[in-house]
């Protein structure tokens, strides 16, 4: 079963199923949530860390998702300009993006500060 946000989220189990029928995340693929990494990190005593959110696909794909039941949508544009980038915006300030990224050492607030910023 495909162990991520949404089906931590969403319990019931036909929820599971419509994730695990409409992902391409492999069976054998992980994915992890902040707090899972959180409660790793903290286990094995490691504090210099950061995590960052990044959302790879824009509202386009996920309505094309809901529409056709199929990746795609980020190459049709249904919308453009600053609702993209507010849907993205809200996805990150929420922490339910599609891609958690960490970066580890003592610098790594600068680093992503940084990556933000480009």
């Amino acid at each position: 079963m495909i162990n991520n946000v949404l089906t931590q989220r969403h319990q019931n189990v036909s929820s599971k199923r419509w994730i695990e029928k409409n992902s391409f995340a492999g069976k054998a693929v992980c994915l992890y949530t902040e707090k899972f990494v959180s409660s790793l990190f903290e286990k094995i005593n490691l504090d210099e860390y950061t995590i960052f959110y990044k959302q790879r696909y824009d509202l386009n794909n996920h309505l094309n998702w809901f529409k056709e039941g199929k990746p795609g949508g980020h190459n049709k544009k249904i919308f453009e300009g600053q609702i993209l980038d507010d849907y993205n915006s809200n996805l990150i300030k929420n922490c339910e993006t599609d891609t958690l990224m960490i970066v580890i050492g003592e610098k790594s607030k600068v680093f992503c500060d940084n990556l933000i910023k480009s």
